[in-house]
């Protein structure tokens, strides 16, 4: 199928799940939004279930599409510790979205051993870039947080996890006691 019918078929809807295909390879399963992802707590409340199905190279056709620039950070955390809070703080500035303990993008990053999917490093990176910019493609916007679930804190207690961004990481290991807004990112204009 061209990739142009692929376009028309994937307009208004983002990645959502990856499933295991033939050999080194999965199948992506494509959703509408069900309400914005800037205003919604966590990224999978805001999709419903993937009504369109490709194989992986649709997704990683928007590689190309990644601008590394708008990752601003990531939120590694504990349960219960005020990351939500804090996610919400960065999404209340103007045009930054917040990928919030999202199924699909937790699945990328995590090791196999912790129920990640199965795949070199190479194309674990492809695939979260790509589904980065599938995102923004639907939801423009000039900044991009990633809040991760607590369990992916723990996967990566012993080994060595870095978010490249220009922005900040935030890692707790207790309740945020206070917070800075004048630290977030300034709007535009």
């Amino acid at each position: 199928m061209s990739s142009q019918r692929f376009s028309v078929r994937l307009r208004d809807r983002i990645p959502v799940r990856l499933f295991p295909h033939a050999e080194a390879e999965f199948q992506v399963g494509w959703a509408p939004l069900t309400r914005s992802l800037f205003a919604t707590p966590m990224y999978d409340w805001a999709v419903s279930r993937p009504d369109v199905y490709t194989n992986m190279e649709v997704l990683t056709a928007y590689a190309d599409r990644f601008e590394e620039d708008k990752l601003r950070g990531a939120i590694f955390h504990m349960s219960r510790c005020g990351s939500t809070a804090i996610a919400n703080a960065f999404r209340a500035v103007e045009r930054v979205l917040v990928i919030s303990e999202s199924r699909i993008l937790t699945s990328i990053i995590l090791p196999e051993a912790y129920g990640g999917i199965a795949a070199s490093a190479p194309i674990k990176t492809l695939l979260a870039k790509s589904f980065i910019a599938a995102l923004l493609k639907e939801c423009p916007a000039r900044g991009v947080v990633i809040k991760f679930p607590s369990f992916v804190r723990q996967a990566f207690r012993t080994r060595s996890c870095s978010c490249r961004s220009r922005g900040g990481v935030f890692h707790r290991a207790g309740p945020v006691k206070s917070f800075d807004p004048s630290r977030l990112p300034k709007a535009a204009g």
